[in-house]
């Protein structure tokens, strides 16, 4: 089966002659399927490109009608809090580009882009690329038969392919549900994905009839500055944090400070910007500083309940909601009354999609992936890109670890390759033992979370380098016999055994362009291969300057 010219269409001809098509399923191949045409899917789209796949090999299908549906489901009101500007003829790379040497806004537009801004940057990355794509185009199964993914979808297409990439997001699935239970009244509460700002009226929601947001992260700050801006005041209850006379930021600033083991009343300048100072924890796991600015700017309007849990939400009358607020400190249970439904601000929850709930181990909702290329590590060839993207931060990472095979035949062949087999063996022992010092103190900060746009591109690259691996090895091999020499399912950075390795003269071509995209992204800073320092756990703080002496030490 050939996917050149019977692969399914989006062309608006095609929609129509749809229409009076059989319901008997039609079949297609692609090397690879890429599923969600957002910001994580173009990425992979342009990385496999540059790596020398033939367009005519990918297929991208989304749910949404168009590129970045998800973006364009935004609030109005809400932007990135990470900046865009057209840095890279420069060298630094658009912190919110998912193609190097790209930025989101083509002409002098803000530095946060808005939902429908980011869309159409998106849009512009998948003009003239040459891929298949489809829309309006749902993934109802994923399985695998053999070495191959059977893909249905809801237009009755059963698309076949050897690599499939899940760049499906998080937008489809909030957390909800789970979180509420019975003690949640039905008609009492929305979740923020749905929540209609225009239904909250400035005059009625005053400081004794608030807006109650369950959740203090980037999405409960980002919708009560919104509704802080229209005079509405808001109530943001937040479980984790402590200190509930303090705001948002200076909360922060003293959970850093904490770790840190720094006084806030050092210099003039640390009393006027607390929220800066302390030590440089994961950004993903604190607000950002235009978030902070923002609070601050509608501190009047916005008050928090830390170390307070919401645990009940129930009508009283026609026009009132009352609900249950559980203080940790005291386990004591206040009730506050407003006239509109609760928002929750409790996030997404992708282990709850059933099309690959049994396609991935979890851990804590996070799907588990492996460390080197994004893999599943129970369905092979299934690969992950996107905010939900998360890391465990080994103690050997960045080390290549030789296969069992490879330590065998190293021991057997000569006494230089015994001597690299245990100086890796080494490396790795001392590696462990450094990281078990500290025993279960680290494991708050063992998870490398990749949800911000600057953070997961980072694999794209890495993820299609694996990707067109398989295709060498399937399709450019001059001797199949080499194939036995190939083992493109280890979980490790296997280029050397191309050695000695012939490839078809497209091969050869692809192998160059494969090479060619690897350099380009790590020269881009997109190509991120060891994770051992990727969440700021190395011992740094934002206010340390490097130490030559130690850099430079004989180690």
């Amino acid at each position: 089966m050939s996917n050149n010219n019977s692969a399914p269409s989006s062309s608006p001809a095609n929609k129509e002659e749809k229409k009076e098509e059989s319901s008997e399923p039609s079949f297609f191949y692609f090397d690879t399927v890429i599923v969600g045409a957002g910001a994580a899917g173009i990425g992979v789209v342009h990385a496999l490109l540059r790596g020398g796949v033939d367009p005519e090999h990918i297929l991208l299908l989304e749910q949404g009608p168009d590129v970045g549906t998800s973006f364009r489901a935004w609030h109005k009101t809400t932007k990135f809090i990470s900046p865009s500007w057209p840095s890279y003829p420069f060298g630094p790379q658009d912190l919110n580009a998912v193609v190097p040497d790209t930025a989101v806004h083509a002409e002098n537009h803000p530095q946060h882009p808005t939902g429908d801004e980011y869309a159409d940057y998106l849009h512009r990355m998948l003009a003239n690329t040459g891929i298949m794509a489809e829309f309006e185009n749902t993934v109802t199964k994923l399985q695998k038969m053999r070495n191959m993914f059977l893909i249905h979808t809801s237009k009755t297409h059963v698309v076949m392919a050897k690599n499939v990439v899940w760049a499906g997001g998080e937008w489809h699935s909030p957390t909800v549900g789970k979180l509420t239970g019975d003690s949640f009244e039905e008609g009492t509460f929305w979740h923020y994905k749905f929540a209609d700002l225009s239904t909250y009226d400035p005059k009625v929601h005053t400081e004794n009839n608030p807006v109650i947001i369950v959740g203090g992260g980037e999405a409960g700050a980002d919708i009560a500055c919104a509704l802080a801006k229209m005079g509405v005041h808001v109530t943001i209850v937040e479980a984790s944090a402590e200190n509930d006379e303090e705001d948002l930021g200076a909360a922060c600033a003293k959970a850093q400070a904490e770790v840190a083991g720094s006084d806030s009343d050092d210099s003039s300048e640390e009393e006027e910007y607390p929220n800066r100072q302390g030590a440089a924890l994961d950004p993903s796991r604190n607000l950002s500083p235009i978030t902070q600015d923002r609070l601050e700017a509608q501190a009047d309007l916005i008050s928090i309940q830390w170390s307070t849990k919401c645990t009940a939400t129930r009508k009283v009358g026609e026009n009132k909601i009352e609900v249950d607020l559980l203080t940790e400190a005291d386990c004591k249970t206040d009730t506050l009354t407003t006239t509109n439904m609760v928002i929750l601000c409790t996030g997404f929850d992708v282990s709850q999609n059933p099309v690959i709930k049994e396609l991935f181990e979890w851990d804590d909702g996070s799907p588990v992936v492996t460390p080197t290329y994004d893999e599943s590590t129970i369905m092979p060839g299934l690969f992950l890109a996107g905010p939900m993207l998360m890391h465990s931060l080994q103690p050997t990472c960045g080390i290549i670890k030789p296969t069992a095979n490879e330590r065998e035949g190293e021991k057997e062949d000569n006494d230089e390759g015994t001597l690299k087999v245990e100086q890796v063996e080494k490396k790795e022992e001392l590696a462990t033992k450094e990281a078990s010092k500290d025993g279960e103190e680290k494991l708050d900060d063992e998870n490398i979370i990749f949800c911000f746009v600057y953070k997961y591109r980072t694999r794209f690259a890495v993820l299609a380098t694996k990707i067109i691996h398989r295709v060498l090895q399937d399709r450019h091999l001059a001797n199949k016999e080499d194939a036995k020499k190939l083992d493109v399912n280890q979980d490790r950075d296997y280029w050397d055994q191309f050695a000695g390795v012939e490839f078809t003269e497209e091969g050869q071509v692809l192998r160059q362009r494969l090479k060619r995209m690897q350099f380009f992204y790590r020269m881009k800073g997109m190509y991120l291969t060891d994770l051992s320092c990727s969440q700021l756990a190395c011992g740094m703080s934002t206010q340390d300057a490097p130490n030559y002496d130690e850099i430079f030490a004989p180690h």
